[in-house]
């Protein structure tokens, strides 16, 4: 049996928030990498959105963020799910991404 390979691309910065750049992560460091998760801690950049989106503001905060979900896109294995979680009232959340 082939042992399946082993996830290559560790980001720094993740687009969380439908590609409207509402929440962002960046300055991710990686402390767990593996075929089936992933886990960092780093910055997230939070658009509070008051009073709507295109004039709020946005808030930085300490956060987790776990990746899972394996999904075979094209041939290559992906981790499609991400996970968040940082001390604001907004507290966490996950996003799940289409194959590319």
């Amino acid at each position: 049996m082939k042992a399946s390979p082993k996830p290559v691309v560790r980001p720094r910065s993740i687009v969380a928030a439908c590609g409207d750049g509402n929440l962002f992560f960046t300055g991710l460091r990686w402390s767990r990498w593996g075929a089936t998760s992933a886990a960092a801690t780093g910055t997230a950049h939070l658009n509070d959105c008051k009073p709507f989106c295109a004039a709020g503001h946005f808030h930085t905060y300490p956060a987790r963020v776990t990746l899972g979900g394996v999904e075979t896109c094209a041939g290559k294995r992906e981790l499609t799910r991400l996970s968040y979680r940082f001390p604001a009232k907004y507290g966490s959340g996950s996003e799940r991404f289409r194959c590319r």
